[in-house]
């Protein structure tokens, strides 16, 4: 854990407040307590924690208490054994996601349910958001899309295509639990895009990325975010070769990001008078879909096409915000190989 605390001291000089512990599963690491005891006790920062919750025990759970994190996420696929675990891949896991989904409401412990739509639970949604609150969820978070990297390629089969996310916004938005403000849509880290929401009672977060966010990932990597772990495209720099300091200072990557404006963007995110707003939401989903930063956000290009993007927020109507989509990381890694040839 020293090299972990060593970026954590440096990422504290630079001025973060808040650290988001995530994986994988966090919980495989048996330095794990000691690295979230050093964020909450040593360093005062607020603690985000990201969990499958199947290593949740009661030691644990009182573990967590004692440390007070700002808030945890955990994932929950379905209402069912076979549906959790077909996006899970791992078996009895759906039983031991729900014991600690209940270890941490008897503790009182601030948590939001998060599920991945998918075509085998679309239509289970609402039961599984109401599920979630009943065993004292503060809040449920349905992620629309699955990125087309990782292991989310192989399961690209039950992504959601264009008309399903347009049914899961519709019936959603339409839930009185959404008005309350007690579910949400979007992506892992960000609400639904503002120009696909319902005017009356919009619900926003959105991501930093480049401004004060990036991710230092497993392998000492410091890019865009914790989900940019498939390309060397979006890496700024290694904390193995590099200070974690000198990487976000001055690292080309993160320079050219901060420099990025609304007007940059590609697509119908180019044409939106709410992008200085959303920022484009998830790069990472942007890059894997259309293989450039600067790509439109795929739902609401996907919106855009099929004619379902709002008139209001398109700023010049006669433009054609048409692209190409092409992915990327498909590139780079035929690129990198062919480089390791020559």
């Amino acid at each position: 854990a020293s090299k972990i605390k060593e970026i954590l001291r440096d990422a504290q000089e630079l001025g973060t407040k808040e650290v988001k512990v995530t994986g994988g599963e966090p919980f495989v690491r048996k330095d794990m307590k000691d690295v979230l005891g050093f964020i909450r006790e040593e360093l005062g920062m607020r603690l985000v924690l990201e969990t499958n919750g199947t290593t949740l025990t009661e030691e644990l759970c009182d573990f967590l208490a004692s440390i007070e994190p700002e808030k945890i996420f955990i994932s929950l696929d379905g209402m069912e054994e076979e549906e959790h675990e077909f996006i899970r891949k791992s078996e009895s896991s759906f039983k031991r996601t729900v014991d600690g989904i209940k270890k941490l409401s008897r503790r009182d412990l601030l948590f939001d349910v998060v599920t991945l739509a998918n075509k085998r639970n679309m239509y289970h949604l609402g039961e599984i958001a109401s599920f979630a609150l009943e065993m004292g969820a503060n809040q449920h978070n349905t992620i629309l899309n699955i990125h087309p990297i990782g292991r989310g390629k192989e399961i690209q089969e039950v992504a959601l295509d264009y008309h399903d996310i347009f049914q899961c916004i519709s019936e959603i938005s339409q839930m009185p639990l959404w008005e309350e403000g007690r579910i949400t849509v979007g992506t892992a880290h960000t609400t639904l895009a503002p120009a696909l929401q319902p005017l009356k009672s919009m619900n926003l977060t959105m991501c930093n990325w480049g401004l004060n966010l990036c991710g230092v990932l497993s392998t000492g990597h410091v890019s865009i975010c914790g989900a940019a772990y498939e390309t060397m495209d979006l890496v700024a720099g290694n904390v193995y070769e590099t200070p974690f300091k000198e990487i976000w200072r001055e690292s080309t990557f993160f320079k050219n990001l901060r420099k990025v404006r609304p007007t940059d963007f590609a697509g119908i995110c180019g044409n939106c008078v709410l992008v200085p707003i959303c920022r484009g939401l998830c790069r990472i989903n942007a890059f894997a879909n259309y293989g450039y930063l600067n790509s439109p956000y795929p739902i609401c290009q996907w919106f855009y096409e099929n004619g379902h993007f709002p008139e209001y927020a398109i700023m010049d109507p006669s433009r054609d915000c048409s692209v190409e989509k092409t992915n990327r990381l498909e590139r780079a890694k035929e690129l990198i190989t062919l480089q390791s040839r020559q």
